[in-house]
């Protein structure tokens, strides 16, 4: 995206507030307006079959709404929860919209911001299906830790319980606080009831690096 296009997006873009605990995109929401988080966290949660809400992943500043959902104007399948009192803008989809027709940089920058999404979505889904236990929690972990691969800003502690995350990964209560007690154990993470506090990244990265390249 080039300096053109970040003022014309400068120009449309509303600046809100709001405070802990809002919701700013619910579930079976049509999403009309781009969201980029400036300050502040924020969960987005999922619903299993069974009803129960979920997190699936923790961001930070820089995070970008999943812009598919705005320019085909899809169903929400998630809730956008903030963490803590956060500014962020919008940008009315009509403005997205305009900016694609007339701008290939920035039609380009975003095939790259889905192909990422993409991949990581296939990261995961290669994570789940053939690694050990030890391998699925570190990862995922990690891919938050760091960030989400660019779509957020790296964070250094997670709100999530360990029921969720053995949840999210397939896996018991029981062996996931296991594998959670080897990481802690290990000087990499600290772990308390519903948080995850990273403790060494370059550990952390560096065992991601051994186990899965």
């Amino acid at each position: 995206m080039n300096e053109s296009d970040r003022e014309f997006l400068f120009t449309k873009a509303k600046l809100k507030k709001m405070k802990k605990n809002d919701i700013i995109l619910r579930k079976g929401r049509v999403q009309r307006k781009l969201i980029i988080l400036l300050s502040g966290t924020l969960t987005l949660k999922k619903y299993k079959y069974s009803g129960q809400r979920n997190v699936f992943m923790v961001v930070r500043d820089g995070f970008v709404l999943p812009i598919n959902k705005v320019i085909y104007e899809e169903l929400s399948d998630f809730d956008l929860i903030l963490n803590e009192d956060s500014f962020f803008v919008e940008i009315e989809r009509s403005d997205i919209q305009g900016l694609m027709r007339k701008s290939t940089s920035f039609c380009m920058s975003i095939i790259e911001y889905m192909n990422m999404a993409f991949n990581l979505q296939e990261e995961f889904i290669s994570i789940l299906n053939g690694r050990s236990n030890i391998n699925k929690v570190a990862w995922s972990l990690y891919i938050v830790f760091d960030g989400y691969r660019g779509v957020g800003a790296k964070v250094s502690h997670i709100p999530i319980s360990q029921d969720i995350i053995a949840d999210n990964l397939g896996l018991s209560r029981q062996t996931a606080n296991e594998t959670l007690g080897i990481l802690q154990e290990g000087g990499i993470i600290s772990v308390s009831r519903s948080n995850i506090k990273l403790i060494d990244r370059a550990k952390l990265e560096m065992m991601i690096h051994e186990e899965f390249h």
